[in-house]
């Protein structure tokens, strides 16, 4: 008779921990989805041969860490004619293929393309990944990343700028290859992101519990330590209310030794913006380009940080990011309604995405992926638009007359 009630309570329970298993899962939605066989193989072996491996360009076949299929590239960078590859049951984006519409972060196909090497290296991040292209062959014109402190000009050089790792953009920056603190020389430093996809986040990254960007997997886009909005598809449908949103600042951060804004500080202390924001994050590879004028005192004796100028009001010497776009003067002809090709920040994030990027003097702001794509795009210097046409009086309303509309005019 007590097992009975006890299975009778039990039931009753059932029920309602039912629903408090369905409410928990919507706070942090598991990452990735899809057979576990889409992305790994246990062994590397079937029926006595190497299981067919994901595999990019010049990369060596598998086995690869973690039980992977494949390398980062292996899996987004297959080069077809899709922006979005169904691998398995699982959908990847892709930031090289040969697709007509780009995702957000743009596509390295457009550097292959081009009246010189010079103007193909212009249009995107030259990443060693892409071995044996011109995409990861080196920069003709640069060594080291415009805008960055004279005495860490090579840190960040086109010979060693990888997708992920401590000289990488996403994961774990400050990780080497063996996991442990350290700089990494392989590649691919998979190990960076060690459980990133697992732990992946989806829609609003703000700093609250689950979604603190604490970790590469509650971070934007694995971009450690950077707040924002994750649009489902990638950006690969896009409309006014359709669209990632960038996490911005008021005033662009002052960049310094202790804030490990450009150190790499080990697995506990990766570098990452102290603000959160993606402008932020480009400036800790470009710091005199989204970052205000500095003389930091641990910095070599007569060092300075030429920023965007002393504060967030003119005259600036360089494009202020992270700074209020004002609702006056030329501003305030902006289009009410957002447009996704030239995306404006927010001060604030909320549950979806805005419709509208009418100045309001307060929470609308520019940042560094106003004007440029972060992977690389169809323009020299990683312009959304083709600079050479902005041109006064023209009447264009793209480019950089979606903010300077007077100008257009």
């Amino acid at each position: 008779m007590k097992k009975q009630i006890r299975c009778a309570r039990l039931l009753k329970l059932l029920p309602a921990t039912g629903l408090l298993l369905a409410a928990a899962a919507t706070v942090q939605a598991v990452g990735v989805t899809g057979q576990c066989g889409n992305c790994h193989t246990m062994h590397n072996s079937q029926n006595n041969t190497a299981t067919a491996t994901i595999n990019y360009g010049a990369e060596a076949d598998g086995p690869y860490s973690y039980l992977l299929k494949g390398t980062c590239l292996g899996c987004h960078a297959m080069g077809t004619a899709n922006n979005i590859e169904t691998l398995g049951t699982s959908s990847v984006p892709q930031v090289y293929h040969t697709a007509g519409t780009d995702l957000a972060g743009g596509n390295f196909n457009h550097m292959l393309s081009g009246a010189s090497e010079a103007i193909k290296d212009s249009k995107g991040h030259n990443v060693v990944d892409f071995a044996g292209t011109s995409i990861g062959d080196g920069d003709i014109s640069l060594i080291g990343a415009p805008g960055a402190l004279p005495f860490h000009d090579t840190t960040i050089s086109d010979t060693n700028l990888t997708c992920s790792g401590a000289r990488g953009c996403h994961g774990t920056r400050g990780q080497g290859n063996d996991g442990a603190p350290g700089i990494g020389t392989a590649l691919q430093d998979v190990p960076s992101l060690k459980g990133a996809h697992h732990t992946n986040v989806s829609g609003k990254i703000d700093g609250t519990a689950g979604r603190d960007a604490s970790t590469v997997g509650t971070s934007y886009r694995f971009l450690k330590g950077v707040y924002g909005y994750e649009d489902s598809d990638w950006q690969a449908t896009s409309g006014a209310a359709d669209h990632n949103e960038y996490y911005s600042a008021a005033t662009p951060m002052t960049l310094g030794c202790a804030t490990l804004s450009c150190h790499d500080g080990g697995v506990s202390d990766p570098v990452e913006p102290p603000n959160n924001t993606i402008s932020g994050f480009c400036a800790t590879c470009h710091p005199n380009f989204h970052s205000l004028d500095n003389a930091e005192p641990a910095f070599p004796a007569g060092t300075y940080i030429s920023g965007v100028g002393t504060g967030i009001a003119d005259p600036f010497i360089r494009h202020p990011t992270d700074v209020v776009i004002p609702n006056s003067g030329e501003f305030a002809g902006m289009a009410a309604a957002y447009n996704p090709n030239v995306p404006v920040g927010r001060t604030t994030l909320a549950a979806a995405p805005y419709a509208t990027q009418t100045p309001d003097g307060a929470t609308v702001t520019v940042t560094c992926l106003s004007c440029h794509y972060p992977h690389a795009g169809p323009n020299p210097d990683l312009l959304r638009f083709d600079y050479t046409t902005m041109v006064t009086g023209s009447g264009l309303g793209t480019g950089c007359f979606v903010c300077h509309t007077e100008k257009d005019d």
